[in-house]
């Protein structure tokens, strides 16, 4: 989810998220403190209605055995002293009753009730009942405040249940509140960060095509919607591709003309050294051969390093491969022939093992990869070493391999990549008379990316350096 915020510099961009990070957490802490305090009010209303009833309870019960000690004593003694601490007593025992009806829940008014309605009874008749009467209706009031008393502890214990219950109840709703808030800020995050990872992955994306095709980079239309730093950085990008882009024609074009504008007068060079070597022209003298011979060996050089920059500027462009089925045999030996005279000067053993008939690619390309290779192997390879070409399918990944190896001097391994790259040389030196380029492992990584493979070095017993070609199959 992106929303766009255009112009927003990136710090107000964070403090913004920050702030409204904050807000469901502050609800969080509001609802959280609510329901604590509500919980603590409920305790605190708890303890104090069961410490209220229970001491009127305690007190009723000590009032009920001095109301009855001093009806008995009036039944004896019939003294007007004894008949008001009786009526006292009674009528404390009413008020205390009263209280109790005021701070008790329902299921004890009935029994408060009851008990009220005896006690009035007792004090409006003690004075003229017989001592059975009395000790009945006594007992009658000992019973009910014993029920009472029973009842009221049950009472609190059944509400202390609720509480805790009660307690554990809000205790979950925390919980979940907690839950919610949580995952409301990670979507919160999630949206706002989104207004950060958003325009760097454009920028990514576009840093990307710069490095692949710049062309493409500048054609980008796609609006770009982000903090004002990061539309800085968009435009400045625009302006480097733009840049880019000239240079690269500019060096393009270089390349093809004076490419192309060499291959003319090296063609009559080599011609002319042709007739010079065969004396057409008349015998040469022992320095006119030495010097022929030199003039050859550096126009077959200058004519490596024109090839080689054609074949860089053609991948260049960008070819789009042409796939064809060929007979990978012949398309093996016909790039032999063409460097057999390099491993026979330099004693080298080449062989070939190809076990495919036939392959689907691009015949340009495919040749490029194996010239390049065995141009490579011929030129860092030991005199007297071993060359070996392996071309195979491989039915499970559903590819062709082709592997290319020779003994001699191994690549350090924090050197393998650099070589794949334009113009990047070892610091091993070549063995025969043409100075290297650093464009031979670069345009073969080029075909082979042509071509939707890769490219990986191996390890191949008996050999030094080995390179693996993987080339999906069609």
């Amino acid at each position: 989810m992106y929303v766009p915020l255009k112009l927003i510099p990136l710090k107000y961009l964070v403090l913004v998220g920050f702030l409204i990070s904050l807000i469901p957490l502050g609800l969080f802490v509001w609802q959280s403190t609510t329901i604590q305090k509500n919980v603590s009010l409920s305790w605190q209303d708890f303890t104090n209605d069961s410490i209220s009833s229970v001491r009127i309870a305690v007190e009723l019960d000590s009032l009920l055995v001095k109301i009855e000690r001093s009806t008995k004593q009036y039944l004896i003694l019939q003294t007007a002293s004894i008949k008001t601490l009786a009526n006292d007593n009674i009528s404390h025992y009413k008020k205390l009753l009263d209280d109790l009806i005021k701070v008790s829940p329902k299921d004890l008014i009935d029994f408060c009730l009851t008990q009220q309605k005896n006690i009035t009874h007792l004090e409006s008749s003690y004075t003229t009942l017989d001592e059975q009467q009395l000790n009945r209706l006594l007992s009658d009031l000992r019973a009910n405040q014993s029920a009472l008393m029973n009842n009221l502890w049950s009472h609190i214990d059944s509400s202390k249940k609720e509480q805790i219950d009660l307690g554990l109840k809000k205790q979950k709703q925390v919980t979940v509140a907690l839950l919610g808030v949580s995952f409301i800020t990670f979507l919160l995050l999630l949206v706002l960060s989104s207004q950060v990872v958003s325009p760097v992955n454009m920028l990514k994306k576009k840093i990307n095509q710069l490095d692949k095709d710049k062309q493409k980079a500048l054609n980008n239309t796609s609006k770009f919607n982000g903090p004002k730093e990061l539309l800085e950085i968009d435009v400045q990008l625009d302006r480097l591709a733009l840049r880019l882009t000239k240079l690269e024609m500019l060096r393009q074009s270089f390349l093809r003309h004076a490419s192309h504008e060499f291959k003319t007068p090296l063609a009559s060079i080599i011609e002319s050294c042709s007739i010079l070597r065969d004396q057409i022209s008349g015998p040469l003298t022992p320095t006119q051969k030495e010097v022929v011979g030199i003039l050859e060996d550096s126009t077959q050089n200058l004519k490596h390093l024109t090839e080689q920059l054609l074949d860089y500027n053609y991948l260049l462009q960008n070819s789009n491969p042409s796939i064809a089925s060929y007979d990978a045999q012949n398309i093996i030996d016909q790039s032999r022939k063409r460097y057999e005279h390099f491993f026979l000067k330099r004693q080298q053993d080449v062989t070939i093992n190809c076990l495919l008939n036939v392959i689907d690619t691009d015949e340009k390309l495919f040749t490029r990869i194996i010239d390049n290779l065995l141009s490579n192997a011929q030129a860092y390879g030991f005199e007297n070493g071993k060359v070996l070409v392996k071309l195979y399918a491989d039915v499970d990944s559903n590819t062709n391999i082709l592997i290319v190896a020779n003994t001699g001097p191994k690549v350090p391994e924090d050197e393998k990549e650099s070589i794949l790259e334009p113009f990047g040389r070892s610091d091993i030196p070549r063995h025969d008379s043409l100075p290297g380029t650093g464009l031979g492992l670069s345009i073969v990584r080029d075909c082979v990316h042509l071509l939707n493979g890769t490219v990986t070095f191996i390890d191949v017993p008996d050999f030094d350096f080995s390179v693996k070609i993987i080339l999906p199959r069609a």
